[in-house]
């Protein structure tokens, strides 16, 4: 993995996001912000590989459409994953109140 394409990004994103306050916006805008670009990012690798033949990532060449598909659901998955676990800390950092029952 190229570290400085994708590691240090987040890096910073997870640094700058638990370092200052932040508002817990509408949880379906942000779900629904996240499904938008893991649907545009997947069209661009499909557009690329019609485009040029071969897909932007090596590793999708020779899979299979099944293992294709695949891994495309795992990282919508992983992705709201990740957006679910953002949420949590928010909420655990930066709400005034938080109750228990």
């Amino acid at each position: 993995m190229n570290m400085y394409q994708h590691g240090m990004v987040a890096l910073f994103c997870w640094i700058e996001a638990i370092s200052f306050p932040h508002v817990n916006t509408n949880k379906y805008i942000e779900y629904g912000s996240v499904i938008l670009f893991n649907i545009t990012y997947i069209f661009w690798n499909i557009v690329c590989f019609y485009m040029n033949g071969v897909f932007p990532y090596p590793f999708q060449n020779i899979i299979s459409n099944f293992e294709l598909f695949a891994f495309y659901l795992f990282a919508l998955s992983l992705s709201l994953l990740t957006l679910w676990s953002k949420r949590i800390l928010f909420h655990l950092k930066f709400s005034k109140q938080i109750k228990i029952d």
